[in-house]
């Protein structure tokens, strides 16, 4: 037989299955279905944290980065000139008032403090002893070399400083003047027994002066040089220099010599007048200082009283020693 079809019902499509309702148009929803959270287009940050203050390096105890090696300490800035909180030294002493004041406490001494071309104290003459020098010499060494004094101060006990002292201060009384009239050994600076004694004198006067150079020894005698028996011209010209080498010109014993003992150092003065000074006839070539520079005084303050041009006045120290 043909076979048959299962049923010979009328021919009726199949149940189609229905489709279930078309759901509604879903929402966008996130990419998951968890519970809403936002979605994750972009990597969300982490939340910020507070800024951080910069730290050393390491977090031990705070040491400075060592970013760049600690620099060298500075010397201290030079003060601002013109700006006197700032100045680093103290003021100079005053030179001046401390020698002066050292002076006043050596007794027979004879220093002449000047100011030289550069404002440097200039000390010479004498004192009576090393002690008393010493005294200068440590006030000039405790001043900066640029102003330290020029300390050129001899050593002469007494009774010789007696009469360096009378002689220094003619100046200081009025009765002559220094500064016009130099006078300089001539020949080493320390001389010998027989060794010739020459000095050389220049007048910066300008009118003409007559010279006398007298020789003071330690022994408190004074030996009148020039003028003397044999050389009687001593006058100078204004602004002349004159080498006064030989006792005479001619016949026996022409020099000065050095004789013997005491040595160490002596004087000799140098003293320009006008005019002759009267100091008596037929005065010994060697006596007694005291009682010649008594004379002497009066003799200057007569011509001082007399007026016209002034005396001047020079000194200069001898060296001598033994052979």
């Amino acid at each position: 037989t043909k076979p048959e079809p299962q049923a010979s019902l009328p021919q009726t499509p199949p149940p189609v299955p229905t489709p279930p309702p078309p759901a509604p148009p879903a929402k966008p929803e996130p990419q998951a279905s968890l519970p809403q959270t936002p979605p994750p287009a972009a990597p969300t940050p982490p939340p910020p944290t507070p800024p951080t203050k910069p730290e050393p390096q390491a977090s031990l105890p705070q040491t400075p980065p060592p970013a760049a090696p600690a620099p060298a300490p500075m010397p201290p800035a030079p003060p601002a000139p013109g700006n006197p909180q700032l100045a680093v030294l103290p003021p100079p002493p005053n030179l001046r008032a401390d020698i002066d004041e050292a002076l006043k406490g050596i007794n027979c001494a004879a220093v002449r403090v000047r100011s030289g071309a550069n404002g440097v104290l200039m000390l010479s003459g004498s004192v009576p002893d090393e002690q008393d020098r010493a005294k200068l010499v440590k006030i000039a060494d405790g001043v900066p070399a640029p102003q330290r004094p020029d300390v050129k101060v001899d050593v002469i006990p007494a009774p010789l400083c007696r009469s360096v002292v009378l002689i220094n201060s003619y100046e200081r009384d009025g009765i002559a003047a220094t500064g016009l009239l130099e006078a300089r050994l001539l020949g080493e600076p320390v001389l010998h027994p027989n060794e010739a004694i020459q000095v050389e004198v220049q007048s910066l006067a300008t009118y003409p002066v007559v010279v006398r150079i007298d020789y003071f020894t330690l022994d408190n005698q004074v030996l009148h040089m020039w003028p003397n028996p044999f050389t009687l011209n001593t006058q100078m010209g204004p602004g002349e220099t004159r080498r006064f080498l030989h006792r005479r010109m001619d016949g026996p014993d022409p020099d000065w010599l050095v004789g013997g003992e005491p040595f160490g150092t002596e004087l000799i003065s140098v003293i320009a007048t006008p005019r002759p000074l009267n100091l008596g006839a037929n005065r010994p070539v060697i006596e007694p200082a005291d009682s010649y520079l008594h004379d002497l005084t009066n003799a200057l303050r007569l011509a001082r009283a007399a007026g016209g041009a002034s005396t001047l006045e020079a000194t200069t120290f001898i060296h001598t020693a033994a052979q």
